[in-house]
């Protein structure tokens, strides 16, 4: 049986390190704070088990950027070791996995 470990976000930061679990709740805490309605994606590659999950962002409409949408972040790093960056919109690619389901968090 595979299991899961969960560190709190002030373990993560004092980490610098985490896997997608923890990005998730570091990247939706951040964006709740700031006033947006976060969630979380979950994916499976095999349909059996999930085995990813992404933070979800509702962006609403910005002038200049077209419709609001929903982004996914990734926190893995770029060539070089460097953060990736999402653009306005962008999504991980659902045909990378075999399934996803999204979970929206109503945290008041």
């Amino acid at each position: 049986e595979r299991k899961d470990r969960y560190q709190t976000l002030r373990r993560t930061v004092e980490l610098k390190a985490g896997d997608c679990d923890n990005a998730c709740v570091a990247v939706g805490t951040a964006a709740h704070v700031a006033g947006f309605h976060v969630g979380a994606r979950v994916y499976t590659s095999t349909g059996e088990v999930w085995d990813h999950v992404a933070p979800i962002v509702h962006l609403p409409r910005m002038p200049g950027t077209g419709p609001a949408g929903i982004v996914t972040l990734e926190l893995t790093d770029g060539p070089g070791g460097t953060p990736q960056s999402a653009a306005f919109g962008w999504s991980i690619p659902l045909t990378r996995f075999a399934d996803h389901r999204d979970f929206w968090f109503d945290l008041g």
